[in-house]
């Protein structure tokens, strides 16, 4: 249910691919009422182990500060806030997908 409203959001914004390490692809997705979406895809054959910092600003228009929870959107799991860098690992042509949500 929560992947359907980051796709369907009322901005109508698409997502972009903001950054690419080796066979991981992070894409952002702006989201109505100043919320954010990232997506983790590992397009590789291993897993994928990173540590990411959220805090940024995306295309000279989009402030991520340290205020914005985080919440993976597949299991509706709390993973902290942006005042830290996120640490995880993507599976093998897996996703993890977040949203952002100020606090």
């Amino acid at each position: 249910m929560w992947v359907i409203a980051v796709d369907q959001d009322k901005l109508g914004i698409s997502a972009i691919r903001w950054m690419k390490y080796g066979d991981l692809e992070i894409w952002f997705k702006p989201l109505d009422g100043g919320d954010y979406a990232f997506c983790f895809i590992n397009r590789g054959d291993k897993p994928v182990p990173f540590t990411q910092d959220l805090k940024t600003t995306i295309k000279k228009k989009y402030v991520i500060n340290d205020k914005f929870g985080i919440t993976d959107l597949w299991s509706n799991r709390d993973l902290g806030t942006t005042a830290a860098p996120l640490k995880g690992e993507v599976a093998p042509h897996d996703v993890l997908m977040l949203k952002l949500a100020k606090k």
